[in-house]
């Protein structure tokens, strides 16, 4: 699956309704829970390695992938790569980029990545996760 900035992915979208997404993902197994009670029900396709989150209004507003997931960003294999390739790939796509300890986000691209132990204190490590969402307003 490819990912596109901003946008969702070359399969689904971001603001994409939930039966949308579940129509054009029918084919994959699906599983549905809440992450806290009170949020919208988030859809998990394992097969795909990827969680669907969506607002109250039941529209897509973020894509977490798993290391199971295939993905694909500017030619590049996220999961292929290491938490540091990774970092600065995007921080050449991003100057901006917002660095925590487990964390690495580009509002910009509206992609981040994620890893327990930390990004920098384990840079030949493979992240986590890896999300997809909108560029949030500044």
């Amino acid at each position: 699956m490819k990912i596109i900035a901003n946008i969702g992915t070359d399969l689904i979208k971001l603001g994409q309704s939930r039966e949308q997404i579940r129509k054009i993902l029918s084919t994959y197994t699906r599983s549905s829970f809440h992450r806290d009670k009170d949020e919208p029900l988030t859809d998990e396709y394992g097969t795909l390695g990827m969680f669907v989150y969506y607002s109250k209004d039941d529209l897509c507003d973020g894509i977490e992938f798993y290391r199971e997931a295939e993905i694909y960003y500017e030619g590049h294999e996220l999961f292929a790569m290491s938490n540091h390739e990774l970092l600065q790939l995007l921080r050449h796509l991003d100057e901006n980029i917002e660095i925590g300890f487990s964390d690495v986000t580009s509002n910009k691209l509206g992609i981040g990545f994620w890893h327990p132990e930390g990004v920098t204190e384990s840079p030949e490590k493979i992240p986590e996760s890896i999300m997809v969402f909108k560029d949030l307003p500044q």
